[in-house]
């Protein structure tokens, strides 16, 4: 009787831990779409440069029965805010 409540307990155990990997792929983006036509624009500045780097560690996972598959994209340095880092320079 023991080992069958044992049994019982490792399989339900199993099936809560499986339940709480991700099934499928979350893909996020960011996109920005820019339109100027019209009079919705104002030239600030002309003859502007600029250059960024970046650096990033990939994380990939995956789970054999829960199908979990996860991919990361980690930025490693501190200068990660490249918007906020361009509009404080204009």
């Amino acid at each position: 009787m023991r080992r069958f409540a044992i049994g019982c307990g490792w399989i339900v155990s199993m099936i809560l831990l499986v339940g709480c990997a991700s099934s499928g792929r979350f893909n996020a983006a960011l996109l920005t779409t820019v339109e100027v036509s019209g009079k919705n624009y104002r030239v600030v500045a002309t003859n502007v440069h600029g250059e960024a780097s970046a650096a990033y560690l990939l994380g990939f996972s995956y789970g054999l029965f829960g199908e979990m598959i996860t991919l990361a994209l980690i930025p490693l340095s501190a200068k990660r805010l490249l918007y906020k880092r361009a509009i404080e320079a204009l």
